[in-house]
């Protein structure tokens, strides 16, 4: 069975994840000062790249290829800002030591738009894979 979802279960996963580091307490670490320049823009980034990824294949694999990806990734894309939205406006309201930034919002934004770009092009119809309709 967990082979069968494994999209779904990375998804999951990766989703557990990216929550868990947004809203996660990191005061005890900032005795470590690591200063590189947009480092927290470039984690964005990565986190919503790969959850975009993630979560088109994982409408492909629940639906077996029978939703179309032009909908896939629309629905991707609207999923993705949302909850990164809502975890924005969390960090803003309910933590004490994180922030809701426009910055972190637009990261997570243009990791979208790269991830839903890849599969975009990973699936068209120049690719060897096909996304089935």
């Amino acid at each position: 069975m967990l082979k069968t979802y494994k999209f779904t279960l990375a998804f999951l996963l990766w989703m557990a994840f990216i929550t868990f580091l947004s809203l996660y307490s990191f005061s005890d670490f900032n005795k470590i000062n690591m200063e590189i320049a947009f480092i927290d823009k470039a984690v964005h980034f990565v986190f919503y790249s790969v959850a975009t990824i993630l979560v088109c294949l994982l409408t492909r694999e629940r639906s077996n290829g029978k939703f179309p990806l032009r909908s896939t990734l629309i629905y991707a894309a609207f999923f993705m800002l949302f909850y990164g939205t809502i975890i924005e406006v969390i960090q803003a309201v309910y933590t004490t030591d994180r922030s809701g930034e426009i910055g972190d919002f637009v990261a997570n934004l243009v990791g979208v738009i790269s991830g839903l770009f890849i599969v975009n092009k990973g699936f068209s119809s120049n690719s060897r894979l096909k996304w089935r309709h």
